[in-house]
């Protein structure tokens, strides 16, 4: 066999089993081996290899240095291979952890531009430069040097966050890539803004590469341009424009997520919208989904006063409702026709697009909605959503607000959330109100909460099941499944130390009926409760 050659001297005998040969002791089977051996066939090599040490220098409540220029720790690292025959191979490693200019801030009005500025990515930008030199030598291989940016394979990101003249520059990232250890493409990014004369831009990983491998540094074929997200504000003569871009990644390919807010005078429009490749049973499909409004006094009797109209609609776009009517106002869907929403933090709004409208094949979806006053003092927003895929889901949204006696110098305000949902491939209707954090009485440290639900079951695991409640259930009910109601009251908090709240329910289902009250006065005083 030739796995095994003979050297001059080796008399070797294998035993065959079951047709098979056996090599050692293997599954219980047995072999046997027969020979002699050279006197020089063992000797003794011995051999030491240390394949890393390293001492990191730093501190657990800040940076390490900070005169201008940050550093967050220091590292040397270590490595040798020793034997009989001396040192075979050996290197050490030079880190300078997160280098980074002293933090400024941005600066601006524009919301849209300081949110992409604030969050370019799920957690706020922070220092990853961490540029390292190393100098090894592996066996009989010559001395080698790499320089590296910092670990893994980039960006790495030095922050900036400095502004000169009309130019603010948040970070400036540097990244490559290198199948099979050969550097293929050099890139260099940014994040940053320009204002002038009214007019701000600002960018999320702008990203100039060029393309190492085609050589040629002075052909433009060998140069691209990326974007990861784009800002854009303008208030010049009244008129003022704010917009935003982002680019994610998805498992088929690209998604395109943006939105555009307009402002003339007392008329305002809104506009979300995505574009994007998705993939289902191995096969690709695109998505598209478009919100529009627009909102200003439009006219009609004093008890339905229209102030906006708009719509939408998806193709291979799901429609998701919210559950959580507290913060019902965020929805696109109402806040496109709300003419108080701003935008708070721009860059998880244009994220929540995303989850709002998840791709789905097969599946459409289509609304209109219109927002009124009546008698000056509701304010209202309803919206009606039809989908289409797997069954027929009709929704209808609705948001009312009272200030009393008026928004400026406000005693009560209450705003209502209202969902009701019918869904045939679920088998449900969904019955749901709410009162949203801003309603409150006196001023906004006296919360008034409540909410009221009606949902009967006619498929799926909950079938022929219903409950209506008003202020939620016994807290030993077991709900899942169910709508989540908050009590009916209030609650009270007086500083950051003590808390009055009460409430009340009722609530009647197939097995259950029960009904039930509590109050509750807390003082938290450090150790003390």
């Amino acid at each position: 066999d030739e796995r095994f050659p003979l050297v001059t001297g080796d008399v070797m005998l294998w035993l065959e089993n079951d047709g098979r040969w056996i090599e050692g002791n293997t599954s219980g089977l047995g072999g046997l081996f027969v020979g002699f051996m050279p006197a020089d066939a063992l000797s003794f090599a011995p051999s030491l290899a240390v394949n890393g040490i390293g001492l990191r220098i730093g501190k657990s409540s800040g940076p390490l240095l900070d005169i201008g220029l940050t550093l967050e720790s220091i590292a040397l690292h270590a490595f040798a291979k020793i034997d009989a025959g001396g040192v075979k191979g050996g290197g050490v490693q030079l880190q300078f952890s997160n280098l980074a200019v002293s933090a400024g801030g941005a600066q601006g009005d524009n919301g849209i531009a300081q949110g992409i500025m604030r969050d370019t990515g799920p957690t706020p930008p922070r220092p990853a430069f961490s540029p390292a030199l190393a100098i090894q030598q592996h066996d009989s291989q010559p001395v080698s040097v790499t320089l590296r940016a910092g670990d893994g394979d980039g960006p790495w990101w030095i922050a900036i966050q400095k502004g000169f003249g009309p130019l603010y520059l948040e970070q400036i990232g540097f990244g490559t890539t290198m199948p099979g250890g050969r550097v293929k493409d050099v890139s260099l990014l940014m994040d940053g803004s320009v204002s002038m004369f009214g007019l701000s831009c600002a960018v999320d990983d702008l990203q100039i590469t060029y393309d190492v491998a085609k050589g040629d540094f002075f052909n433009a074929a060998n140069w691209s341009v990326d974007l990861a997200g784009l800002a854009v504000s303008a208030d010049m003569a009244g008129v003022s424009i704010a917009g935003g871009l982002l680019k994610q990644s998805t498992p088929a390919g690209i998604e395109y997520l943006g939105m555009l807010l307009g402002r003339f005078g007392v008329y305002g429009i809104t506009l979300y919208g995505g574009y994007g490749e998705g993939v289902q049973n191995n096969q690709k499909f695109t998505a598209f989904f478009a919100v529009g409004a627009v909102n200003g006094p439009l006219g009609g009797p004093p008890a339905f006063f229209l102030t906006g109209i708009g719509g939408g609609f998806g193709i291979n776009r799901k429609l998701v409702v919210p559950t959580d009517l507290s913060r019902f106002g965020d929805y696109p869907l109402i806040q496109a026709l709300d003419i108080a929403a701003q935008p708070q933090d721009p860059m998880a709004q244009l994220r929540a697009l995303g989850q709002f409208f998840p791709m789905e094949k097969g599946t459409f979806w289509f609304a209109a909605g219109l927002s009124f006053t009546s008698f000056a003092l509701v304010d209202g927003i309803a919206v009606v959503a039809v989908e289409i895929g797997d069954g027929l889901d009709i929704n209808l949204l609705g948001l009312a607000r009272m200030a009393l006696p008026r928004p400026q110098v406000a005693l009560v305000s209450i705003e209502l959330a209202l969902l009701v949902r019918f869904s045939s491939s679920e088998g449900v209707l969904w019955v749901q109100g709410q009162l949203t954090d801003n309603s409150w009485l006196l001023y906004p440290d006296i919360k008034l909460t409540g909410g009221f639900a009606y949902v009967i079951w006619f498929k799926g695991e909950h079938a022929g099941e219903f409950v209506l409640t008003l202020g939620g259930y016994h807290p030993d009910f077991h709900r899942d499944g169910y709508p989540v109601v908050p009590r009916l009251g209030m609650r009270w908090s007086i500083g950051d130390s003590i808390v009055i709240k009460s409430g009340s329910y009722f609530a009647l289902t197939s097995e259950a009926l029960m009904a039930g009250g509590d109050f509750e006065a807390s003082a938290s005083f450090g150790p003390a409760w």
